[in-house]
């Protein structure tokens, strides 16, 4: 009876999670009444979430948010355009590059997209750029966020599993730099064998390895945002909570 009237209540369009609330609780008061099936309700909504490790998420979103109004972004995404700038799809190169470092101090894969798709989307339109190259790398690479700490769905994850933060945050370090590799590698041979994707962008003076070296430069602060948020976590110096308000200090202070 309970899987009919979940199904029923889906027909007829009510959300998920409260199709989930009238049938778990109709089910409860019929098994034991419901005076304990409004207690043991209660209960239950306020003991999922009163957990304290649920504090690091509005912490990293705060240093997120930071992040975005600081530029951080900006200065990713020019930096390795520099660097990838003789590349085959140099643009869409550096959105996915751009989108792993900034992915260390947002969290956030939705807030990622949204930046990189005001920051990174006119450029290539500008160099003439296929929109489903354009879009597709925007979209692919803002999803880092959420594999590259400090992700937030390792947060949650964690809290719900009783897994250690830190050690997701570790674990999740080399497949997203994998991943940031292949999807650039994947651009490179798509626009060598279909050059009208993206057209080469025109530098208008060259660029030298000293030039590369000192846009890395623009990235420090990046690099140490992650420093500090990660090595304070893997070292035990801070909490995952503690860690994020200092990572949200150090980005407003840094910005």
């Amino acid at each position: 009876l309970a899987i009919i009237g979940f199904g029923a209540l889906l027909a007829l369009g009510v959300h998920i999670a409260i199709c989930f609330l009238i049938v778990g609780l109709a089910s409860s008061v019929v098994l034991v009444g419901l005076n304990p099936s409004l207690s043991l309700l209660g209960e239950t909504m306020y003991y999922s979430i009163a957990v304290p490790g649920f504090s690091a998420l509005p912490l990293f979103i705060l240093m997120g948010a930071f992040a975005v109004r600081s530029g951080f972004a900006k200065r990713a995404f020019d930096a390795v355009q520099k660097i990838a700038a003789r590349l085959p799809g140099s643009l869409a190169i550096a959105t996915c590059f751009g989108c792993a470092a900034f992915g260390t101090v947002s969290g956030s894969s939705l807030a990622t997209s949204a930046v990189f798709g005001r920051i990174a989307l006119p450029e290539m339109e500008r160099y003439n750029y296929k929109k489903s190259l354009a879009c597709g790398s925007i979209a692919a690479a803002g999803t880092f966020a959420g594999m590259i700490p400090p992700s937030l769905m390792f947060i949650v994850y964690a809290i719900f599993t009783e897994q250690s933060v830190g050690k997701l945050f570790m674990a999740g370090i080399l497949p997203g730099l994998i991943t940031a590799v292949v999807y650039s590698l994947s651009i490179i041979v798509r626009v060598r064998r279909s050059p009208e994707l993206a057209p080469m962008v025109i530098v208008e003076k060259r660029i030298t390895w000293r030039d590369k070296l000192l846009s890395l430069g623009q990235m420090w602060s990046i690099l140490l945002l992650a420093l500090l948020v990660l090595g304070g976590i893997y070292t035990g110096l801070f909490s995952c909570t503690e860690a994020a308000a200092a990572g949200a200090i150090a980005t407003l202070t840094l910005g």
